[in-house]
């Protein structure tokens, strides 16, 4: 299928997000998590790659559900989701999540 198009930086009032198994590969894109209207990201089962930043929840003041397990993603996001407490209602899904010398496999 290819990555993720950096046109989706376009749709300013898009709550949500989804391409579960959808054979992506390539880096998620920066911009994604500056979409201030997102509610759910699930971009679980794919074949995302790269490092993801340490604050993707500061742009993102909405976001109930973020889905990336069953990709090959890295970077301290988690530690960074869990001091998030601006949260109201929030679900995480990582799985497969590499940082530092640590390798996480479980929910949030």
């Amino acid at each position: 299928m290819g990555g993720i198009p950096l046109e989706i930086g376009n749709l300013s009032q898009l709550e949500i997000f989804s391409i579960r198994g959808g054979s992506l590969t390539g880096q998620v894109p920066s911009l994604l998590f500056n979409m201030s209207s997102l509610k759910i990201i699930d971009l679980a089962v794919n074949s995302l790659s790269g490092s993801l930043s340490v604050d993707i929840h500061r742009n993102l003041p909405q976001l109930e559900l973020l889905y990336l397990h069953s990709n090959q993603l890295s970077g301290q996001t988690l530690s960074s989701l869990l001091d998030a407490k601006h949260f109201g209602s929030f679900h995480c899904q990582i799985t497969n999540l590499h940082f530092g010398s640590f390798h996480f496999i479980d929910t949030v």
